[in-house]
């Protein structure tokens, strides 16, 4: 009985200290998995405060390269139009961009275009041309004979019963119109509505453009320029003559755009259409200056005239 007593009290004392040292590891073991969970999240708020952080970093960048294109339009611009008052203080020609010309040329190309008649009638002149080797007496050795010579083939001009052309000759405002209406024959332009031969004083009127005064599109032309005397035409009257012919739409001239260096010389009402003609490449002036009161030649007609057609070719 003592053994069996004893060994009843061994038993006991053991399964006591067995048991609180086996709670004693599970709660170190809980104490762990606690310290790790704690681990983590700290981890995972880290990770997502670098996230977040990473993310606003992003958009910084982003709205800094934003404000440095905006920054870079604004100086671009700024440039643009401390170039164009540096030009004007100087006195020097505004430069006229590509941007500027192929918006032009594409307003022109809407409207105009060049009829079938008149290419047919230009390869048949340019073909006997090629045989002839040259379309007028006087022009081999003329600086506008190329565009001369173009301004034949497309019907445009006319020479004398002698074969010559008379290149540094000069143009009644009879025979400017008859030059622009020639023009516009080959470009379908469709101009003259409402234009009367009431608008015409016929006692202006070489005798001999009487009967070609009757066209349509000559009345209205002579009707708008009212230059359809014997008096020689100057640059100004043919170029304003021919943008309105064509309707080009004059444009707008700011304080510090020098169209011209001589440009003081051009009425104001005028200015927007010799720039509509130096913004299309059309007039381009000699050093810098127009010239406008200078008569005008029948070889710059000439060159005026098929570069108008270039616009639309």
């Amino acid at each position: 009985m003592r053994k069996i007593f004893a060994f009843m009290i061994s038993l006991i004392l053991i399964c006591g200290i067995s048991i609180p040292a086996f709670a004693a590891g599970s709660g170190a073991m809980a104490d762990s998995q606690a310290q790790d969970h704690t681990e983590n999240q700290a981890q995972d708020q880290s990770q997502d405060q670098s996230q977040g952080q990473n993310q606003n970093q992003t958009q910084d960048q982003n709205q800094n390269q934003n404000q440095d294109q905006s920054q870079s339009q604004s100086q671009s611009q700024n440039q643009g139009q401390d170039q164009n008052q540096a030009q004007a203080q100087n006195g020097q020609q505004t430069e006229v961009s590509a941007a500027q010309w192929e918006q032009a040329k594409l307003q022109v190309r809407n409207r105009l275009q060049i009829s079938d008649e008149a290419n047919t009638r230009y390869q048949q002149r340019l073909q006997q041309q090629e045989q002839d080797r040259s379309c007028f007496s006087d022009t081999d050795q003329n600086w506008a004979r190329e565009q001369i010579d173009s301004a034949y083939c497309w019907g445009l001009i006319n020479g004398y019963s002698d074969g010559s052309f008379n290149p540094d000759g000069s143009i009644s405002g009879m025979g400017g119109i008859l030059m622009v209406s020639r023009l516009m024959d080959c470009l379908n332009g469709e101009i003259g509505a409402g234009t009367t031969e009431n608008s015409i004083d016929w006692n202006l009127v070489p005798e001999w453009a009487g009967e070609q005064l009757q066209e349509k599109t000559v009345l209205s032309i002579a009707a708008q320029s009212q230059c359809y005397g014997e008096e020689k035409l100057n640059r100004l009257q043919f170029a304003v003559m021919l943008t309105k012919a064509a309707e080009i739409e004059p444009m707008n001239v700011s304080a510090d755009t020098v169209a011209f260096q001589d440009q003081s010389d051009i009425p104001a009402e005028d200015l927007g259409y010799i720039e509509a003609l130096r913004t299309l490449g059309i007039i381009q002036g000699s050093d810098g200056f127009f010239h406008a009161n200078q008569t005008v030649t029948r070889a710059e007609a000439a060159v005026v005239l098929t570069r108008m057609l270039g616009i639309v070719a």
